[in-house]
């Protein structure tokens, strides 16, 4: 995993997410307070992509940190 700098440690606590290396659909819709269907749609539109692992998508911490430095548009 990458070393994250101080303002992305702060970004992901601000969110209430821990540094890992994965995020769930999920824990992205609870932590912007959105519909998990918004996170899962970000897949189709080609906004954000995430890696589907069983049943479940993924988010790696980059996207994630993307997704939340963006998060101001959503």
């Amino acid at each position: 995993m990458t070393e994250l700098n101080d303002d992305e440690n702060e970004l992901l606590k601000k969110n209430g997410l821990p540094v890992k290396t994965r995020y769930t659909a999920k824990e992205l819709s609870h932590s912007l307070k959105v519909n998990v269907k918004t996170v899962y749609g970000w897949q189709y539109t080609g906004k954000y992509d995430g890696e589907k692992i069983g049943g479940a998508r993924f988010y790696s911490i980059g996207t994630v940190l993307s997704i939340l430095q963006d998060s101001t548009t959503l």
